[in-house]
């Protein structure tokens, strides 16, 4: 009965899901090109940051990037929480998406051109696993969202009804993308001291 119904419901949603997909490969397709248009000095100063990390081998603290990772989690899924209690703030969840893409992007774009063989081992073996993970929880987030936005802009007395189990799946979100970037943590450092 509830694969039943959780099938209905993507079912249901599919354009959704298919809009922020959408959103998401402009904002890789756009990063992609900006990296690709960064200046030789910018460039340079970027490659020595990639460097000074790559060449430590990945020894950074785990704590300091995961406890940033959680604050920042927080912002986004406030934010998008907060956004989607109005329908006309609601796009917001769809431009962090877009975001989400456009730094993918960049980042994939400025580390190929930069490290070649080696940046696209990085990249299949550390950023590519998160990101499968990452993205349908992005979209499934903006589809939640964005149903919450519906239903507060037709029923506001449901809204009110709806709005604790709204957060609390909300949470799960927080909790969902904390997990993912706690492991990409110590991924990316085996990574690099396997690869560079």
């Amino acid at each position: 009965m509830v694969l039943f119904k959780a099938k209905e419901y993507l079912k249901r949603n599919s354009y959704i899901y298919i809009i922020a997909f959408i959103i998401f490969a402009v904002g890789i397709f756009i990063g992609s090109l900006a990296s690709a248009g960064v200046d030789e000095n910018q460039k340079k100063e970027l490659t020595d940051f990639v460097n000074a990390f790559f060449l430590s081998g990945g020894d950074v603290s785990h704590f300091n990037i995961i406890k940033k990772c959680v604050c920042e989690n927080f912002k986004l899924v406030f934010l998008c929480a907060l956004t989607s209690m109005f329908i006309y703030t609601m796009p917001f969840c769809f431009l962090t998406l877009g975001f989400k893409g456009f730094t993918l992007g960049f980042t994939s774009g400025f580390i190929l051109k930069s490290f070649s063989f080696k940046g696209a081992l990085f990249l299949f073996s550390s950023v590519l696993p998160s990101v499968l993970i990452l993205l349908p929880l992005m979209i499934l987030m903006c589809a939640v969202c964005l149903r919450f936005a519906f239903l507060s802009y037709k029923n506001r007395t449901k809204r009110q009804k709806e709005i604790v189990s709204f957060l609390i799946i909300m949470l799960f979100f927080w909790f969902g993308f904390n997990i993912v970037d706690v492991i990409q943590s110590f991924i990316s450092s085996f990574a690099v001291k396997g690869i560079f």
